[in-house]
């Protein structure tokens, strides 16, 4: 089975809900890692080849540790997508170098910025790999 896993960093909400019903209508398969279970068991409910990993406490430790565990049970990131506001907070705590190390090499990172409070925008796609050259985490 070809199996694409996507990491929704803060994706347990309704934007969260609609990039992971996205992704898994193209094939991927979307990993939810945010600290509100309760929103990302009734996105998971909806479409079931969406995964959730829980935060239990916002610490490097327990991110790598999540991560660790969906790349040992998938295979590795093809991408992460940071959804706004939890997304920002993990990816700051992760650095892009950490996060690189559950990544394929051409796996790529999109960042999502909203702008008022009903429309969002991608504001940056790029490599993860990339992003990693001369950069610690």
């Amino acid at each position: 089975m070809d199996c694409r896993p996507v990491a929704l960093l803060g994706g347990a909400c309704t934007l969260g809900a609609t990039i992971a019903y996205q992704l898994a209508a193209q094939g991927y398969t979307p990993i939810i890692i945010d600290h509100d279970q309760a929103s990302a068991l009734d996105i998971v409910a909806h479409e079931p080849r969406v995964r959730f990993k829980s935060i239990p406490v916002l610490t490097i430790d327990v991110l790598t540790t999540t991560l660790s565990q969906a790349v040992s049970q998938l295979a590795p990131l093809t991408g992460v997508v940071q959804v706004p506001k939890n997304g920002e907070r993990y990816m700051q705590l992760l650095g892009y170098s950490t996060l690189a190390q559950f990544c394929q090499a051409d796996a790529a990172c999109v960042t999502i910025h909203p702008h008022g409070e009903q429309q969002h925008s991608i504001t940056m796609t790029y490599q993860i790999q990339t992003a990693c050259n001369g950069l610690t985490g």
